[in-house]
């Protein structure tokens, strides 16, 4: 007998439906007694009887039964492919579809008929009631996690497998079962809050759940107002909440450390109360909101947003390029960078304006050591750290030589001050103390605003692209769209500075690590180092040029850059320093648009690496992951650790540059806390910041103030919780690596509760996940 309860009723009739066509079709075409050519075969024997069959005659309400049909001759033979028809004299009560299958619907009789060729059999169907499996005790008195207990009650199955017990929403595996007894194992990972509720469910019927006192395990909440409690590694996940009659709130983080990016880890992730909570503390979200892109032109922003995916796709790239001239570039060079074989395919060191060189320009989609464009380009501005070149095939408008100089002034007097304070002096490969600036039509091509390669630091005899020094290639002005899509000259005097902080940290970066010798890919900083702190770069060049400094608390204003939302036609900067960061951020957190956000964010994303390199999350961030995201980390690391270095947040990520460890393990390195605490504080601060009062300082972002920046966006571009009671839930989600699922749990009048976290079978997770947990009320 087929038995499912009445919820799975129309699954089972489509499979029951499927099971009989197939038996049909093949059990009464193997049995002889036809030749074909009956009334339904083409002159065959007519069809004398029908008869039914099935495993039983009763069935209860919610319950299927599978009945059969067979035809026989007036010879008792069995005849194949005649069509039967289905019906029931009571639906109310059997009802019967197309493939006979039966469903109980209420109590009562009824009589199946089955007819061919008019002839008709029959089988009576008793529907019973629903027989509810249900506990009556349950020993020992205290359930102990790992330990065996005893459930005796009435109507389980006699077969232990159909019986389902969970304790406390955990499964639990039975060992021995009868109708009125089950033997079970209390699961070693039973988070439960001095009680735990027994539930055993059978065919799909749950009984009554019983309370049974239960070992406590976990760790007890007991923090104040503003502070943050996590469970460290090795520990179970289980959050026990005391029984209270005040109004509380908590942000919980659910946290995967993995910083390997395609890793997802399926949790179940419930909360056990011990009663029923009171009412749920609901936080309305602020009137006051901007569209999201109202703030941001369109054009720039997608010219920005092609520009990083490229950017990033690229760099992938470049390692792959690099990689096998690793070990000899770091034997040869010196601790300055200088590298006597480039040298001699260097741009000359004695430029003057008005002179002409070759440069070679990297294919940015072809070899990047063996394909390139050569272009002649004129010497343009002649500054004490910046050579400007322009390519003479550029189109006609370009930038004036009183732009030029202007351009250049701003990288000897602020981007190079700002970048070298920060991380560290470039390689000289050249010996002339100066960044090749070279504007050229082949980065419009490129479809990027322009980039750096590290192709440029080897030798021409192994790598043909190679300037032999450092260069950065720029997109040059072309209203015209003769080489890609038009470039106005307002646009790139504006998105110059900024391409070039960022670049400019680029070349520094792995001048650095070749210069300490790193001899393979892996010694290089991870993707997302590189582009956030590159991203970082952006913002505190932004400071330098607006006479601003880090730790100030800035809010939505200065954060886009917009004075007068929602329209924002008045900006307090010419240049959007860190409109892009904040972006990136609120793209991460869901926003899709004005209306909606994105399924699964921002737990079901990452910021580790892209998705051309396994990031398969939802959020709309197309190749941006690695940039605004980790910004916002290493802006927290700034601010919180920053004062703990004579030379401040700067010689904090020269550190980070200087030396030959990556990504979790490279800021260990430097700050001396693990990763773990830092990722659990900084998680928190991106909801808790400035919106939690007396907010613990070790969870403040100082130098940005996001509650005043969430205010002033709509609620779909806002980190949102998923908002729960303490009455309690039990749900599955799934966390993606170095991501975070939030959850905010509130209620007056609470009983004793229990937040556990356990993988999607039941059992302990990864020692990788980690819960923390703030009080915001």
């Amino acid at each position: 007998m087929h038995l499912v309860r009445s919820g799975d009723a129309a699954e089972s009739s489509r499979a029951g439906w499927r099971h009989l066509v197939a038996f049909a079709t093949i059990g009464l075409a193997a049995c002889g007694g036809s030749d074909g050519t009956g009334p339904n075969g083409g002159g065959g024997p007519p069809v004398e009887s029908v008869q039914l069959a099935g495993s039983t005659a009763s069935i209860e309400v919610g319950e299927t039964l599978q009945l059969t049909a067979t035809a026989f001759d007036l010879d008792g033979n069995v005849l194949s492919g005649r069509t039967v028809t289905w019906t029931s004299t009571n639906q109310a009560v059997a009802a019967v579809n197309a493939a006979g299958l039966v469903v109980g619907q209420t109590t009562g009789s009824a009589t199946i008929n089955a007819t061919a060729e008019g002839k008709s059999g029959s089988y009576g169907i008793t529907v019973t009631p629903a027989t509810i499996p249900t506990i009556a005790s349950i020993t020992p008195t205290t359930l102990v996690p790992g330990q065996p207990a005893t459930i005796t009650g009435e109507y389980f199955s006699v077969s232990a497998p159909n019986n389902i017990v969970t304790v406390a929403g955990t499964s639990a595996a039975v060992t021995a079962a009868s109708a009125t007894s089950l033997t079970f194992n209390v699961p070693t990972a039973l988070c439960a809050p001095g009680s735990a509720a027994v539930i055993v469910t059978v065919n799909g019927r749950a009984s009554n759940a019983v309370n049974q006192p239960a070992e406590i395990r976990g760790e007890t909440v007991n923090i104040a107002v503003g502070q943050q409690q996590i469970i460290a590694q090795g520990n179970d996940p289980c959050l026990q909440f005391p029984a209270t009659g005040n109004a509380e709130e908590y942000i919980i983080g659910v946290q995967y450390l993995s910083e390997t990016v395609t890793n997802v880890e399926s949790l179940n992730v419930g909360l056990a109360a011990a009663g029923t909570a009171g009412a749920v503390l609901l936080e309305p979200f602020s009137a006051a909101s901007v569209p999201l892109f109202s703030t941001v032109d369109a054009t720039r922003a997608e010219r920005w947003r092609r520009h990083r995916q490229a950017e990033i796709e690229f760099r992938h790239r470049e390692r792959a390029a690099i990689e096998p001239f690793m070990a000899n570039l770091a034997a040869s060079r010196a601790r300055t960078g200088l590298h006597a074989a480039a040298a001699a395919a260097a741009i000359p060191n004695n430029l003057t304006v008005g002179a002409t060189v070759a440069i070679r320009v990297p294919d940015r989609n072809g070899n990047l050591c063996n394909d390139f464009t050569e272009v002649t380009t004129t010497v343009k501005a002649l500054g004490n750290r910046s050579v400007w070149l322009e390519d003479n095939a550029n189109p006609a408008g370009g930038f004036t030589t009183a732009e030029y100089n202007t351009l250049a002034a701003q990288f000897d007097n602020t981007i190079w001050a700002v970048n070298t304070d920060y991380f560290g002096m470039p390689s000289d490969i050249d010996g002339d103390g100066r960044i090749a600036i070279v504007i050229t039509k082949e980065v419009n091509k490129a479809s990027v605003l322009g980039f750096t390669s590290t192709t440029d630091q080897i030798p021409r005899a192994n790598c043909a692209s190679s300037n032999g020094g450092e260069v950065y290639y720029g997109i040059a002005v072309d209203a015209g769209a003769q080489h890609g899509s038009a470039y106005e000259k307002s646009a790139a005097l504006l998105d110059a500075p900024l391409l070039i902080a960022h670049e400019f940290t680029h070349i520094i970066q792995f001048a650095v690590r070749l210069g300490l010798g790193a001899t393979s890919s892996q010694q290089l900083p991870a993707i997302w180092e590189l582009e956030g702190q590159a991203t970082l770069a952006e913002e505190v060049n932004g400071h330098a040029f607006a006479g601003r400094s880090p730790g100030s608390n800035f809010g939505f204003t200065f954060a886009f850059n917009c004075e007068d939302p929602p329209n924002c036609n008045n900006k307090p900067d010419p240049i959007d320093w860190y409109l892009g960061g904040f972006i990136d951020l609120v793209l991460y957190f869901g926003f899709e648009t004005a209306q909606s956000k994105v399924a699964g964010a921002p737990e079901q994303c990452s910021w580790l690496n892209t998705p051309a390199n396994g990031n398969s999350g939802p959020c709309l961030l197309e190749g941006r992951e690695v940039y605004g995201v980790p910004w916002t980390l290493l802006r927290f690391i700034s601010d919180q650790y920053g004062s703990q270095f004579a030379g401040g947040e700067a010689q904090l990520h020269r550190q980070l540059i200087n030396g030959t460890t990556r990504g979790f393990a490279n800021i260990e390195r430097v700050i001396g806390v693990p990763m773990r605490t830092i990722l659990a504080r900084w998680a928190a601060s991106l909801y808790a910041d400035d919106r939690v009062p007396g907010l613990d300082s070790s969870l403040r972002l100082t130098s940005w103030n996001l509650n005043n920046i969430r205010n002033a966006l709509v609620e779909s571009a806002q980190l949102v919780p998923k908002s729960r009671s303490f009455s309690g839930f039990n749900e599955s989600v799934l966390v993606r690596a170095g991501s975070t699922a939030y959850y905010r749990v509130s209620g007056t009048n609470r009983p004793a509760g229990s937040f556990r976290v356990r993988t999607s079978s039941g059992g302990l997770p990864s020692s990788l996940v980690q819960v923390w947990v703030v009080r915001s009320q």
